[in-house]
């Protein structure tokens, strides 16, 4: 996967997120606390910054907001 792909779908996650979370009137101070991770991480997840995140966070997320990892899915790019 080229680094500009990588980058690209970072921040397609990340747009997803924060529109679930705004849309569920959360901020990300709640959310954070909610998915028991740092308010600063999940803002760089939000931002496209962040690569690489753990099933076990996505599952909080998707948890907290609301939403099916179905959904989540759709921005994951897996890589051999």
């Amino acid at each position: 996967m080229t680094e500009k792909k990588r980058e690209e779908w970072c921040i397609e996650l990340g747009i997803a997120l924060k529109t679930t979370r705004t849309n569920a009137e959360l901020t990300l101070e709640e959310a954070s606390k909610r998915a028991k991770i740092s308010r600063q991480y999940l803002y760089f997840i939000e931002k496209g910054e962040r690569p690489k995140v753990s099933f076990d966070v996505m599952i909080r997320i998707s948890n907290v907001y609301g939403i099916s990892l179905d959904y989540l899915s759709q921005f994951v790019r897996f890589t051999s």
